[in-house]
């Protein structure tokens, strides 16, 4: 009998054969040897710096040469299965886990073997518009009051307005347009009586402007007196754009953006995995908010709650997929500045008119141009804090903080109406898509694929013994080369 000896360099977990009928030459089995690891003698030198040969339709490696006298060769072989039964191999279907073949793999599932790292690579900046409910920098005051009635808020969207609503209550009030005479009057009757209004006066601040149209039912446009305890104004005083609310009453509007996420440096998996990129959101008023990577691919937006008493902000990260809405985030913040009352008892007009007018010299004093950059969006927030209140230091509470964080306040909402997206990405070292491949999660036939293939349950019916089906399976479950 003969045996085809080669010269051949391939990998032990791969299919490939060797080409062309090799050295062929005349061989004698030693007695009793394995089908898996024969051993024979041979004659002939010229192959002893071979390293594979076929014999009796099985492929083997050449694990030893060992010569004997009279010029005999000794060869030690062991069976190559995935050689020997290629084809049985290519034409078996099976669950393909891995594969390095770039038409059957899915770099969209996120794969472990990849190298994880920390640094920075790179950093892709963007921003959306607020909803609408913020208009411009002027500020509107809120009073809450004791009244004959109980406990009323009252609702001013002007700094004239809050001149107007202030000045009857004070001895140092001055004529106003249709009411002097009114306001002379009215203070002599407080004079006369020892009657002190403001000390009905339970809570003072201010909050963004809203448009009166955008105001919920329940604010009532008050034409009659504003009453500070027993005492009143007279409509004439305040006139338009005023309003009164009770303080149980909890209005707000709703109001959705939708959200457009800058891309990340990758577009695999790993752009929707958070160990290579942080989807980072600054919300003006809340703060800095992380957005989880995995659901950066569907449709997402911002769904605005806002109480027009308290100031309170709930924010809510909605994500639509496959026709549903799933709230994945809920986010709250407060744009209230309170203004102290022991102040307000002193200088009424001053401090809630030098209040309204600091928010918006101060807001306006402020670039307009926007650069994209969350940090400096805070930085811009922290500056109008130190210099736009400075006006009213003694008078008025500077910490309007949101209750989340303290990037976020009313300075940083008035001013800036965007919404702001960082989307870092971060360094990945290569990945072994020849060596180990990639996630397939696919029921395949194999011999469509190529190079690194990854089974699992794997079960391939040879015409051969036991011992080597549990080889081929061992392979093809452990990872093999499809050559």
């Amino acid at each position: 009998m003969n045996a085809s000896f080669w010269s051949f360099s391939k990998k032990k977990n791969s299919t490939a054969r060797p080409t062309g009928t090799g050295t062929v030459v005349d061989i004698k089995l030693k007695d009793d040897v394995s089908i898996l690891t024969p051993i024979f003698t041979l004659q002939s030198s010229s192959v002893k710096n071979c390293n594979y040969f076929l014999w009796n339709g099985r492929y083997y490696f050449v694990d030893d040469f060992v010569y004997n006298s009279n010029d005999l060769y000794e060869v030690h072989g062991t069976i190559d299965v995935l050689a020997t039964y290629k084809s049985e191999i290519g034409n078996y279907t099976c669950y393909v886990e891995r594969c390095a073949d770039v038409n059957h793999y899915d770099d969209m599932v996120s794969d472990n073997v990849v190298v994880k790292s920390r640094n920075i690579i790179n950093i892709n900046n963007g921003n959306v518009t607020m909803p609408g409910w913020i208009i411009n920098h002027e500020p509107a005051c809120l009073l809450k009051v004791i009244c004959s009635e109980g406990t009323s808020i009252y609702y001013k969207q002007s700094k004239t307005g809050i001149q107007n609503l202030m000045k009857p209550f004070m001895p140092t009030a001055t004529d106003v347009s249709g009411g002097g005479q009114a306001i002379e009057n009215l203070f002599n009757d407080f004079w006369t009586s020892a009657y002190k209004p403001l000390d009905y006066i339970l809570d003072a601040y201010m909050l963004p402007n809203l448009p009166s149209n955008n105001l919920p039912s329940d604010f009532i446009a008050t034409q009659g007196s504003l009453q500070f305890g027993l005492m009143s104004t007279i409509s004439a005083i305040y006139g338009a754009n005023s309003y009164v609310a009770y303080s149980d009453y909890l209005g707000s509007a709703n109001n959705e953006v939708t959200l457009t996420i800058p891309s990340s440096y990758y577009n695999d998996f790993r752009a929707y995995d958070d160990n290579w990129t942080s989807y980072m959101m600054y919300i003006p008023s809340i703060g800095f908010v992380n957005i989880p990577a995995e659901y950066v691919q569907n449709t997402l937006k911002l769904s605005f709650d806002y109480n027009y008493l308290s100031g309170d902000i709930v924010c809510r990260l909605i994500m639509s997929k496959d026709g549903d809405s799933i709230i994945i985030g809920n986010y709250t913040g407060n744009v209230k500045c309170p203004v102290q009352i022991g102040a307000l008892q002193s200088n009424a007009i001053n401090v809630l008119t030098d209040t309204a007018s600091t928010f918006s010299s101060g807001l306006n004093a402020v670039v307009g141009g926007f650069t994209g950059n969350p940090l400096q969006v805070v930085s811009g927030a922290s500056g109008v804090v130190e210099n736009g209140l400075s006006a009213f230091q003694n008078y008025a509470n500077p910490g309007a903080v949101s209750k989340g964080n303290t990037s976020g306040n009313i300075h940083d909402l008035l001013n800036h109406h965007q919404i702001v997206f960082s989307t870092i990405s971060y360094e990945s070292k290569a990945i072994p898509t020849i060596r180990l491949g990639r996630p397939c999660c696919k029921n395949l036939q194999l011999n469509n694929l190529s190079g690194y293939i990854k089974c699992n349950g794997a079960s391939v019916s040879i015409s051969g013994i036991e011992q080597e089906k549990n080889m081929i399976n061992n392979y093809l479950n452990g990872g093999f080369y499809y050559e």
